[in-house]
């Protein structure tokens, strides 16, 4: 797995131009990476696996702030039950439970 978030955005880009090339090996790229990156998601916040309510269903490039105030560029991962945030920072991991979540809103960082 990646060290770092970035790391991550980068293989995802690279493996999406992948699943353009054929449509058989599309299907077998695209399923690598849905495993690479449940199995980074997995290693980051120390999720059970198995857990079938862990598999990352969709993930967005964003950011938040950190207990101290820095702005932390990431990503937000989403399961079934969890909104994890991971930023490429590695001590900078968030992990909250999906009924906890009222609203999510795009903003611009200032």
């Amino acid at each position: 797995a990646p060290s770092n978030v970035d790391e991550e955005a980068e293989r995802h880009a690279r493996d999406d131009d992948e699943v353009h090339e054929v449509d058989g090996a599309a299907v077998v790229s695209k399923a690598r990476w849905l495993q690479q990156r449940n199995d980074y998601v997995r290693d980051a916040f120390n999720l059970v696996e198995g857990a079938g309510d862990d598999v990352v269903v969709q993930d967005y490039h964003c950011a938040t702030y950190s207990d101290g105030g820095v702005l932390a560029q990431g990503r937000l991962y989403v399961t079934y039950t969890h909104a994890l945030f991971a930023a490429s920072v590695p001590e900078v991991r968030v992990r909250m439970p999906l009924r906890r979540v009222l609203a999510v809103r795009k903003a611009k960082a200032m």
